[in-house]
Parts: structure tokens; sequence; C-alpha cells
């Protein structure tokens, strides 16, 4: 197992163990009643049980298993919920008790459900399997939603007396309740890994200030163009932007009054290029990777750009501010690389952030 997959393992096990603190004591109260459940199978046993055989000291052995497995978790939860055992620790006893019980599971059966026992024996069993999928950790899930259905078909075929009685309706409605709380708790689970890894991938990849790709995703991006240039034609093109006048701004106003100039631009662009990929690598800079409908229409976009971009006067705190984006702009050609590419749409941006700032009557000592 690699770095990555250890480290994604890792994860999922700590957020099912925070699921698990989370909801302590209700599988405290889970648990609890298994052990009851099986104290009264220990009971019956003793009753009833009129021939010492060595099958019927495995169920006699399987029940007291399960009563000191059982009150085991909750000592393991107790330790859990007062930060005495790790919630990766508390997720892989978790599932070995999960394994344990499925492994109990499976030996009653076999020996229960091959002849017409009493009904309280398939309540209990019943009972006990569908709290492992309320028990058990994700992983297994499917493993004992299996086993449970193939034991119910197994029941349905060797007794067909077994849905009769008040037993078999107690015995449905749990086995209803015990899978409306598995759904919640997989929902719950999946739900919260999903907000997770989301935020996690915003952090690591959205710029904060305009909720743009990041420098990270651009070079990941660009890793990705490169490669695939190497194999194939790709039509692509460059777009380079450098937010005009943030220093003077700067030194003016303040910084946030330059930084809001850089977040307008930011949440503009979206409205301007709406198939492409766009960038804020980090200060008055953004790149663009055309792609698409962009791409194919990119001199009427540009046009449109200019009109809203090349200069325009916006309110900020009651201080009007001059708004200006130099462009440049470079459509690959066959045979050229990325780094060509870009230099030349570079080039064109500062040619055209001089001309902008000339013709608006700009300091041109930011170039």
């Amino acid at each position: 197992m690699d770095k990555d997959k250890k480290n994604r393992f890792r994860d999922n096990m700590i957020i099912l163990g925070g699921f698990v603190k989370k909801f302590t004591l209700l599988y405290i109260l889970m648990l609890s009643l298994i052990v009851l459940f099986e104290l009264v199978f220990v009971i019956y046993w003793f009753l009833n049980v009129k021939t010492y055989s060595v099958t019927n000291f495995i169920y006699l052995g399987s029940y007291l298993f399960l009563i000191i497995v059982s009150l085991l978790g909750i000592l393991f939860l107790y330790l859990c919920r007062k930060n005495k055992l790790s919630l990766f620790k508390m997720s892989i006893i978790l599932h070995l008790y999960s394994l344990s019980i499925l492994a109990w599971g499976t030996v009653i059966s076999i020996l229960d459900l091959s002849k017409s026992s009493s009904p309280i024996v398939h309540l209990t069993i019943s009972m006990v399997l569908s709290g492992i999928l309320v028990i058990s950790p994700i992983f297994f899930t499917c493993i004992n939603m299996i086993t449970i259905i193939t034991i119910i078909i197994f029941s349905i075929v060797n007794n067909y007396q077994y849905f009769n009685g008040a037993s078999a309706y107690m015995n449905f409605i749990v086995f209803v309740i015990m899978v409306i709380i598995m759904a919640f708790r997989h929902y719950s689970i999946r739900m919260k890994e999903a907000k997770i890894n989301d935020y996690l991938w915003k952090l690591s990849y959205r710029d904060h200030l305009t909720g743009l790709g990041n420098e990270t995703a651009y070079f990941e991006e660009t890793d990705r163009l490169m490669k695939k240039l190497e194999n194939e034609d790709v039509s692509y093109g460059i777009v380079v932007l450098d937010v005009n006048n943030v220093k003077t701004t700067n030194d003016t106003y303040g910084h946030r009054f330059g930084c809001h100039l850089i977040v307008e631009t930011g949440h503009m662009l979206p409205s301007i290029f709406k198939t492409s990929k766009l960038f804020h690598v980090g200060g008055d800079e953004f790149i663009i990777i055309l792609e698409g409908d962009d791409y194919n229409n990119i001199e009427k976009i540009i046009k449109d750009f200019d009109a809203k971009l090349q200069y325009s006067i916006i309110n900020f705190e009651g201080i009007d501010l001059i708004h200006s984006v130099a462009r440049g702009y470079f459509i690959a050609k066959p045979n050229m690389t990325y780094k060509d590419v870009f230099q030349h749409a570079d080039d064109l941006m500062y040619e055209n952030k001089k001309k902008v700032k000339k013709a608006h009557d700009m300091i041109i000592r930011e170039i």
C-alpha cells in the first residue's frame, strides 16, 4: 500500500471513529441490548437443554463469547469517549469486533437454521446480525448484508413457519429499525467525508480571494496539458492578465483597496470566459487556458473583455478606484511548446499594458 492509500485509509478510519465517538451512548445501548438478549439465551439454554452434546456446548460457548465481546466493546467505547483511545484505534477495534460477530452469526446460523428451532432463536439471531449493520464499519457492510440475506433465505427454505406468530413480527420490526439506523449512519459518514474532502480540495486548489484556481491548480493543469502535447496536437490558447494600478492604489488608499481590484477582476472573469480554465496565480496576475467555445470565439470575447475591464471606475467604501486590466492572448500553433505560447501571450500583455496606461494617463513605472 503506497503512502497516499495509507493516508486515505487512515483518514477514513478516523472519520468512522469520530462518528462512533459522537454516538457513543447509542452504541453502548445497542451493545447492552445484545448482552441482555444473550443472557436470556444462556438462561434459555440451561432451562431447556437436556442433552449435553458437543453441539449444545458450542451453543453455550458462542453465547458466552458474544457476551464477553460485547462487554469489551462497551469498555472500548467508554475509553474512546474519555479520550483514552484514539479514533484510529477505535475504528480498528470496530473492524475486529464486526468480524468476530459475523463469525459468531455464521456458526449459530449453521447450527440453528437447519432445523426447527424455537422462534426466540431466530429472533435473537436476526436482531444481533441486524445490529452488525449498525456496528460494523463501512468496509464490511456489503459482506454483512449478503450474510444476513443468505441466512434469511436459508431460514425460509428450512422453516416455513418462521414468519408466523408475534415473535416474527417483532423480528421484522427490529430488522427494519436496524436497517434505517444503518442507512442514517452511513449517510452521515459519507456526507461528513464528502464535506471534508470538498473543503480540503478547495483549500488545496482554490484561491481564497477570487474563488478561481490557485497556483497549485495551474501547475497541475499545465503539467497535464504538456504531457498531452507530447502525444497529440491540442487546440488551446493562453490569456495572460495583469491588473493595472494596484501598487498606486495600495500606496494611496491602503492594501485592502488594491486587493479589492484583484477580487473584482476575479469575480468578473467567469462571466467573460465561460468554458476555459481560470487561475489567479498570485499578486495581480491571472492566467486563462482557452478551451471550447472560448477558444473558438476568442476575438469576440476579447472585445467584450476590453469593454468591461480595459478601463472603468468602481466605487469601494466611498472611494472611486480605477479598475483596469491589461491582457495578452496567443493561440497555440502546431509543434509549439506551452512555454512558447505562454511567452507570446505574456509579451502581448505587456504591450497592451503600456498602450492602456498611456491612453488613460496612468503611471507607467508599474510595468
